[in-house]
């Protein structure tokens, strides 16, 4: 079954160019919420595979550089990605025609293209939760949502209670990756930290305190500040007798 990718865990991505055997990367740039290419040197590529993931998908925006507007693309992943000393680059094949020369800035060969891709516990993305439209259906039948008409604040806020936030060890998980990965919490832009981290159920990581502010000041809208999903929020740390 492919998982539905919700983000990546590495702050780089390969893509193989299999005629000349080869790899470029793309970097995530969290400021403008887009891949372009990079350029550093790396050295001694292997590839592993991880244990966690057999493959996912997901759309990305990719743009030849800093300034230039993204697009929007579907890339999917096999479990695979690469080494570079501590550094890990998830391998991706975008779905269609490869990507254009114009992304192509530089190009890396692995240390030993034959080696054995050693299977390991990595984990190279985070999985969106199944829906289970079946019990929305049966808690609001009929009018809850259609194609044409907009969703009013009751509705939305029946949907909120229903959704079951994540377990907390799950949270820490989800907070301790985005601490690994050096992510900033979108709200402040501070360091994420899994003692100060919540978690929605649409897997985005903040500070829980700021996290709370925005959802007290809508509190009929519970929606995520990044995907606008309606969502609950798990902190991923409490003391002891917190609920």
């Amino acid at each position: 079954m492919t998982d539905a990718i919700h983000n990546f865990t590495t702050n780089l991505i390969a893509f193989h160019r299999p005629i000349k055997r080869t790899y470029f990367f793309l970097t995530w740039n969290n400021d403008q919420r887009k891949w372009h290419p990079y350029q550093a040197d790396l050295q001694n590529l292997i590839m592993r595979r991880s244990t966690f993931h057999i493959r996912g998908k997901v759309n990305i925006n990719v743009a030849t550089s800093r300034t230039a507007t993204p697009t929007l693309i579907e890339v999917n992943s096999e479990g695979y990605f690469l080494m570079s000393n501590n550094i890990k680059i998830t391998l991706v094949k975008k779905t269609g025609n490869a990507l254009p020369p114009p992304f192509v800035k530089k190009e890396y060969t692995l240390a030993d293209p034959n080696a054995y891709a050693l299977h390991v516990d990595e984990r190279l993305w985070n999985v969106v939760p199944v829906p289970a439209p079946a019990t929305v259906q049966q808690q609001q039948p009929t009018n809850l949502v259609s194609t044409t008409a907009t969703v009013t604040h009751t509705q939305i806020h029946h949907l909120t209670q229903i959704l079951k936030a994540i377990p907390r060890r799950i949270a820490w998980l989800v907070a301790e990756d985005a601490c690994k990965n050096n992510e900033t919490c979108p709200i402040s832009t501070n360091d994420i930290s899994p003692i100060t981290a919540a978690v929605t159920t649409c897997f985005h990581v903040f500070e829980s305190e700021h996290l709370s502010e925005w959802f007290a000041r809508h509190p009929v809208r519970t929606k995520c500040p990044v995907c606008r999903e309606v969502c609950q929020m798990t902190k991923a740390y409490s003391e002891a007798g917190e609920s």
